[in-house]
């Protein structure tokens, strides 16, 4: 394997939109010309750490829906009920 290509991928596992790409994501490896390194990041970490309000919940959640519109990724009950 001839890796000529280093793609490295900065997520939030919280964030919307890298859920969305996860698909996308899955199939880089499958790409013998790329290697991948992922590096988790975070929009909520340090002092910008927060606590899920009704108010935030329901920002998320409209946006996640607006998400899961355009990509056609689901987001599951466990997540919408229990994390949020």
């Amino acid at each position: 394997m001839n890796q000529s290509l280093v793609l490295h991928y900065i997520y939030d596992p919280m964030c919307g939109w890298c859920y969305a790409a996860s698909p996308l994501v899955a199939q880089l490896p499958k790409i013998p010309e790329i290697s991948v390194q992922l590096h988790a990041g975070g929009m909520w970490t340090g002092d910008q750490i927060r606590h899920i309000t009704p108010q935030l919940r329901e920002f998320i959640l409209r946006n996640d829906e607006r998400i899961a519109d355009i990509s056609g990724i689901e987001f599951g009950a466990g997540y919408r009920n229990d994390l949020l």
